[in-house]
């Protein structure tokens, strides 16, 4: 099945399949109907601007190292050297934001299942004020 044959089976419902199939001639009318409509459509289609109303972001945190402090650095001031006291560094929670989704619902760089589920709860509208060649 595809938009041609579904074009063609909409005709042969309306028109009544005695009429379609008749001759060679109105069978060979309606096929090229039928597939002169299926390209229009696919032309319509891809002439379009999608654009994104809504994409899911991932968000999750991961917790920094804790670093050791530097000790004894002497620096060069007036009048004479001197020691910088150690500044530890905590460990804190970090966000990370990644948006990677793709056509096939993951992307490699997104740290929570690839982007999938955020691929399946994201959507692509044509928006009416985007429609061309009507």
């Amino acid at each position: 099945m595809g938009l041609k044959n579904d074009i063609y089976k909409a005709f042969e419902k309306n028109l009544g399949e005695d009429f379609v199939n008749a001759t060679e001639d109105s069978k060979n009318k309606v096929d090229t109907l039928a597939e002169d409509l299926s390209n229009a459509v696919i032309n319509f289609i891809t002439a379009q601007t999608f654009r994104v109303d809504k994409l899911s972001m991932t968000t999750d945190k991961v917790k920094t190292k804790p670093i050791k402090p530097i000790m004894g650095v002497a620096t060069v001031g007036a009048p004479a050297p001197h020691a910088v006291n150690p500044i530890p560094v905590p460990v804190m929670d970090v966000s990370i934001f990644s948006m990677g989704v793709d056509a096939n619902g993951g992307e490699g760089s997104n740290p929570v299942n690839s982007g999938k589920t955020q691929s399946d709860i994201s959507e692509v509208r044509l928006r009416e004020s985007d429609i061309t060649g009507r």
